[in-house]
């Protein structure tokens, strides 16, 4: 993957996609993403506790493809 030279179009547009993301993810409760990036920013117990699972699911899942790839 080739990287992007950083411009400052480019970096505006980074932060007002972050921002968006940030702001649909706090309106939209219960999901995915805002279990794991706004409940932890709020140091809810369920937000750490989907973000641990999250993790544990990335790398079973991960694991359990590079297994059935050999």
């Amino acid at each position: 993957m080739r990287r992007r030279p950083l411009t400052i179009i480019n970096l505006i547009s980074s932060i007002v996609a972050g921002v968006l993301m940030g702001v649909g993810t706090g309106l939209s409760k219960r999901t995915l993403t805002s279990n794991g990036l706004v409940y932890t920013a709020l140091f809810s117990v369920q937000g750490w506790l989907a973000l641990v699972f999250i993790i544990i699911g990335y790398g079973l899942a991960d694991w359990l493809a590079h297994r059935i790839k050999k």
